[in-house]
């Protein structure tokens, strides 16, 4: 009716939407083993050994021996054999530039103790790189077989392109090149 008012506890009150809760103090992370590289250099899988020792997670290739260092397993290990002779592998990643910060340790699989051509085990030392956008980031020192694990804490802040490399300077043969549950977090 005309000149009558409303009841304004009979209108709706806009209620508002419940606060949001706090942002986690804890940074998210991702295991690289939850990934997929967009590029791989491994001993290729065509190749007569490379279903045992080409890319794997937590083994070598899709056949091949699990990964143990120190006779500890390792199922989010990456498994990054070089392809050949003074050639590394390489396992690349696309980080859209997403995170602050790469960890994990690298190292040679406990197996590499075989003897091939008169030797034992893995002869030429490898190094671990860590490269982000054509930059070096990190280096291990040389890692021979039986070497301890080499922990690496890196700053990739901006990064788009996150490459892991192994390189050997001569025999590839039993250089089952590890990262050890490598781990991006933001």
């Amino acid at each position: 009716a005309a000149g009558s008012t409303a009841d304004p506890a009979a209108s709706p009150v806009p209620v508002s939407a419940p606060a949001a809760p706090a942002a986690s103090t804890q940074p998210m992370r991702q295991r690289l083993a939850g990934l997929s590289p967009v590029e791989t250099q491994v001993i290729p899988a065509g190749r007569q050994d490379g279903a045992r020792w080409g890319f794997g997670i937590g083994r070598f290739g899709s056949e091949g021996l699990p990964i143990v260092v120190q006779g500890r397993s390792f199922p989010d290990g990456l498994a990054a054999h070089p392809p050949g002779d003074a050639t590394p592998s390489r396992l690349v990643y696309d980080l859209a530039g997403g995170w602050t910060r790469l960890t994990g340790q690298a190292a040679i699989n406990d197996t590499s103790d075989f003897v091939v051509q008169g030797r034992r085990g893995n002869h030429s030392p490898l190094n671990f790189v860590v490269r982000g956008d054509g930059r070096e980031l990190w280096r291990s020192q040389p890692i021979n077989t039986f070497d301890p694990p080499q922990p690496f804490d890196v700053a990739v802040a901006g990064v788009r392109s996150l490459e892991l490399r192994v390189e050997i300077d001569g025999v590839f043969h039993c250089c089952q090149a590890v990262w050890l549950d490598p781990e991006l977090s933001r």
